[in-house]
């Protein structure tokens, strides 16, 4: 009734606020966070939209196309989450694609062509990608060794604790366990 038309006034004109009595510095930030959420929001929309045609070229068979799709993410969105999971996508594309190639050599086309595209975490990135591949198609030694200077080049990086736990994986499977529960137990201090 009425009276809850009158309440519901009277609690409007509370909340007017009146100019200069905002708190300028937190509004700020507001508007900031809100922006950087909608930029990040957007980019995520359009860095979907390139990986969902990569993966329909992909399916086409056009592997040339899909990997120039994802080398636009990871040259337009560089050092981030976006590019981090364009490079997991276009290596495993690449390894697919590039039948008349040596996996060595397709690792190593890999990086020349993330470090193209990409910004300084894509390249420590695909450097990692491709020393957890060595290791997935079984060349330990090969792996390990690479880890060795990856984490000695690396120490700071975001993606060290898992390169660390990589070459404690590759340093067991290259048989010597006892350096590898060194490193196992090493991970914990870190």
């Amino acid at each position: 009734g009425p009276v809850a038309v009158a309440g519901a006034q009277e609690a409007a004109k509370a909340k007017v606020v009146t100019p200069g009595a905002a708190p300028v510095g937190r509004s700020r930030e507001a508007i900031r966070a809100a922006v950087d959420k909608a930029a990040t929001s957007a980019l995520g929309q359009l860095v979907k939209e390139l990986t969902d045609e990569a993966d329909w070229m992909v399916r086409r068979g056009d592997h040339e196309t899909a990997l120039d799709l994802l080398g636009q993410v990871v040259a337009d969105a560089s050092d981030t989450a976006f590019s981090a999971e364009a490079l997991s996508l276009a290596l495993a594309i690449a390894l697919a694609s590039r039948k008349d190639a040596s996996r060595e050599d397709t690792l190593a086309w890999f990086e020349r062509w993330a470090a193209e595209r990409g910004g300084k975490r894509d390249r420590i990135q695909a450097r990692l990608l491709a020393l957890q591949q060595r290791y997935r198609d079984g060349g330990f030694v090969a792996a390990r060794d690479g880890l060795r200077g990856f984490v000695a080049k690396h120490p700071d990086s975001e993606l060290a604790p898992r390169a660390r736990l990589l070459l404690a994986l590759a340093t067991w499977r290259a048989g010597e366990r006892e350096k590898a529960i060194a490193l196992l137990g090493g991970l914990g201090a870190q």
